[in-house]
């Protein structure tokens, strides 16, 4: 098994090394900076279209660039915290501050390497901004064995962080006043205290202190890291393309202030909201990638789809959205907004040999940003693709176009209101070289003396397949029913039988008792 610490910032492995708390929580000084590129995504898109060739190009560019980058970080003492696709955020301790701006410098003269870029045919040029802040910074451990957990790092530094990489152009490093007040050296002023920095020599090299108990294989490594990696980390560092349906959801909480005096009641309702999240995703087949605080507020992004296969994908994600908001037991405290997008993504682990993450990137995940940007808190925006593909179990509302940054003219949007029955395939099919499996299940329903098991990966055809035999067995004169069941029913009682029950007796869903 590869190495988990790998999966995780020292911070974060400090902090469970320090006790015995199942939900541990630290507050830290110290700079914050947040490193996004521009470019990736159209890399991300040309690439998707290469099948595995194109997989592993981007793969062998994205760690190339992290490695790169990496690499400056941890001769300068500080620590990634969160990879965001392309997007790093950094953390310094208190005393660090020349190493961090120092590390900046050096990370933005290294993406000369990456100016130029041929792939796929065609020739990309990648790009950096970086903003950088200081200040208290909380640093907490989510969640539990059974519904999965995560970590996260939240505070003021975090937001100011990303408000200065937004008033950064390409090419730019700019602090905001807290990171120039705690830092010093020379500026370039761009009004209300925001300055671009200018050269800046970093200091010599200083190891951030690593946590002295677990080792990778240790078991209070292994509960921290998503219970996808533990499984998959052995497997190698290839990444794909999986078409993938992205719950892009923000939130809004309690505002902990610059001293973060409220840190603990923030963190104690924080674990009690991301359960309640974790449980939804888990409910119906979801995975959570993160859950990130700064760049775009606080957010979490689940995955359906990826890294494993997903039956209705689309529908699972809608009714995930819609269970969390529904069911949230912290409605006075948090508040949430959703977007959800189907699309081809690039996804697996990827990074430096010293810091990996297992990441998502391309258009899909950033146009579930831009719709949970649009929605307002209870909304749930869906992209078009994702309604065309759930309509049906799932009944929508078609909204006005939307206007998104990157997109050229109006996007559909759709809000989902409501759920329906599911029933067989309205049309059939036309089925192509099984005539030896159709003539065999023919033969068995003519016997009715044995069970039939249709087992298979998520699109290999077994809704056609039992499609065609129910529809056969009718034509036999066989009572006949479907029951539909999803990863929800898991906790659903009787739900295997009630369909049956049903159909024995002749009721429907909405007869009464």
């Amino acid at each position: 098994m590869a190495d988990l610490r790998l999966f995780l910032p020292a911070t974060i492995m400090n902090l469970a090394a320090s006790g015995g708390q199942a939900n541990p929580f630290s507050i830290e000084e110290g700079s914050v900076l947040f490193c996004d590129v521009a470019g990736f995504t159209p890399l991300t898109e040309t690439l998707s279209g290469m099948g595995k060739e194109g997989a592993e190009e981007l793969t062998r560019i994205l760690n190339s660039y992290f490695t790169e980058m990496i690499m400056i970080v941890d001769e300068a003492g500080g620590d990634v915290i969160r990879f965001g696709g392309d997007a790093m955020t950094l953390f310094f301790p208190k005393g660090m501050e020349s190493s961090a701006a120092g590390a900046a410098h050096l990370m933005m003269k290294r993406m000369n390497a990456f100016r130029e870029i041929n792939a796929g045919g065609s020739r990309f040029s990648l790009a950096m901004k970086i903003g950088a802040a200081y200040g208290k910074v909380i640093f907490g451990v989510l969640g539990d064995e059974e519904s999965g957990m995560d970590y996260y790092a939240a505070g003021l530094p975090l937001d100011h962080s990303a408000e200065a990489e937004h008033r950064a152009s390409k090419g730019m490093i700019v602090f905001h006043p807290t990171f120039g007040e705690a830092c010093g050296g020379e500026t370039t002023p761009l009004g209300d205290g925001f300055g671009e920095s200018r050269d800046f020599l970093p200091l010599p090299r200083r190891e951030r202190g690593k946590a002295a108990g677990p080792s990778g294989a240790d078991p209070a490594i292994a509960r921290l890291v998503p219970r996808h990696i533990v499984e998959r980390a052995g497997e190698g560092t290839q990444g794909e393309h999986r078409g993938t349906t992205v719950l892009f959801m923000g939130f809004e909480g309690p505002n902990t202030g610059e001293d973060l005096a409220g840190a603990e009641e923030f963190h104690a309702g924080l674990n009690r909201f991301f359960l309640h999240v974790a449980r939804a995703a888990r409910n119906y087949g979801g995975i959570i990638n993160k859950v990130d605080m700064g760049d775009k507020g606080m957010k979490a992004i689940i995955l359906f789809g990826s890294p494993y296969a997903l039956e209705n994908k689309e529908e699972m994600a809608i009714r995930c959205a819609v269970d969390a908001r529904e069911g949230n037991p912290m409605k006075s405290l948090f508040r949430m907004k959703t977007g959800i997008t189907t699309s081809a993504l690039f996804t697996g682990p990827v990074g430096s040999p010293t810091r990996r993450e297992f990441t998502v990137m391309g258009d899909g995940i950033n146009t579930a940003a831009r719709l949970m940007q649009k929605a307002r808190f209870g909304e749930i925006f869906c992209d078009e693709r994702t309604a065309e593909l759930s309509r049906g179990p799932v009944t929508f509302r078609s909204l006005e176009p939307m206007t998104l940054k990157g997109k050229e003219k109006p996007v559909p949007v759709f809000s989902p209101e409501g759920f329906s029955g599911r029933g067989g395939l309205s049309e059939l099919p036309v089925i192509i070289e099984r005539e030896e499996p159709l003539e065999k299940i023919k033969n068995l329903l003519m016997g009715r003396t044995r069970p039939l098991l249709f087992t298979g990966e998520a699109g290999a055809g077994k809704t056609v397949l039992i499609e065609w035999a129910r529809r056969e067995s009718i034509s036999l004169g066989m009572i006949t029913t479907r029951i539909f069941l999803a990863p929800y029913h898991r906790t659903r009682s009787y739900s295997l039988w009630r369909g049956a029950l049903r159909s024995l007796i002749g009721a429907g869903k909405e007869d009464p008792p």
